[in-house]
């Protein structure tokens, strides 16, 4: 599968994206043979899922495409920052102003990381559906106890880019090492980030 995203995850990518929302965190990639379990109980993983190309058959709830994203990307300077690295830190790190206002400016609306309906867009559907399975719910709930990075639109530009994140933490019934093994059996394609906290 192509890569085809315009800027891919990088170490560098997130390091800007954590400054820009005042987090005191820096990344380094790893591969999962790097990921000692001791590891992955101390540290969350970011996992980003590519190449995945949204479309116009894509639902939240009753949003269109168009709609959906004017409703997740209020005017904010920081709405471009992946949701999944957001929800990632929040539950290991301690709140940095900055970043509890965003949360709160976000309430209102529908959060990309509450799920999605991916109604007649069979590629995304299925691809999101051998994901659920490796994390061990049923393919059609779409409402996931992990996190997603959806349609962040970069700044300057109107063609969304749909990022899709997950949180993986020890709290799951899956490990973080049986997660990855799957993932890799099923041939979909990602790459690992954690932070180092400072």
């Amino acid at each position: 599968m192509e890569d085809w995203l315009p800027v891919p995850p990088s170490v560098e990518y997130l390091n800007r994206a954590s400054e820009g929302i005042g987090v005191s965190c820096s990344w380094m990639q790893i591969s999962a043979a790097q990921l000692a379990p001791e590891h992955a109980e101390q540290y969350p993983i970011l996992l980003f899922f590519y190449p995945i190309r949204p479309t116009s058959d894509v639902y939240n709830g009753d949003a269109t495409f168009p709609e959906l994203i004017t409703n997740i990307q209020p005017v904010h300077p920081y709405t471009h920052v992946p949701f999944g690295l957001l929800t990632a830190l929040c539950n290991y790190l301690p709140v940095a102003s900055m970043l509890q206002r965003l949360i709160s400016e976000l309430s209102p609306y529908p959060p990309p990381h509450r799920g999605l309906y991916l109604t007649r867009n069979y590629h995304l559907r299925d691809l999101h559906n051998k994901i659920v399975r490796s994390l061990g719910h049923d393919p059609d709930d779409l409402f996931l106890k992990c996190h997603y990075s959806l349609f962040i639109l970069p700044h300057g530009t109107t063609r969304p880019i749909e990022l899709c994140s997950y949180k993986v933490s020890p709290s799951q019934d899956t490990s973080t090492n049986e997660l990855l093994a799957r993932l890799y059996e099923q041939d979909i394609p990602f790459k690992i980030f954690t932070p180092r906290i400072e």
